[in-house]
């Protein structure tokens, strides 16, 4: 079969994931409450334990399974390329009230906007060959 996979999280490439001085330690970090906690053993079951995603590890098992890398991009100019804004004046033609409009608009801007959510994460796109 033929079809897309859409991979989408925080990463970086190995060279910098690696090769950085502020990663020596590795990724893992813990989270409880939004706040980064300093120390990953303190609290288990209390916190979330996250790393972050070596990219070039990905693509190479997808390359393996068959799959052709067709972007790597931050999710935010992923959007916007996408046609984030267009639909989101189709959404705001159609919307019920004010209020959805401005909810809209403002969950759009939070994916789009320099330092948002979005400008943080990383879209992968592979395509089944």
């Amino acid at each position: 079969g033929r079809g897309y996979v859409f991979t989408v999280d925080y990463g970086d490439e190995a060279a910098a994931l690696f090769g950085a001085p502020h990663r020596r330690a590795g990724t893992l970090r813990a989270l409880r409450g939004h706040e980064f906690v300093e120390d990953v053993l303190q609290n288990p079951g209390g916190q979330d334990l996250t790393t972050t995603v070596n990219w070039t590890q990905v693509i190479s098992s997808g390359e393996a399974a068959g799959l052709r890398t067709v972007a790597l991009e931050r999710l935010d100019s992923f959007l916007l390329s996408a046609g984030l804004l267009e639909q989101l004046e189709r959404e705001s033609a159609h919307a019920a009230s004010e209020a959805d409009v401005t909810r809209l608009r403002l969950d759009a801007r939070e994916m789009i906007l320099p330092g948002g959510m979005a400008s943080h994460f990383q879209v992968l796109v592979q395509k089944k060959i």
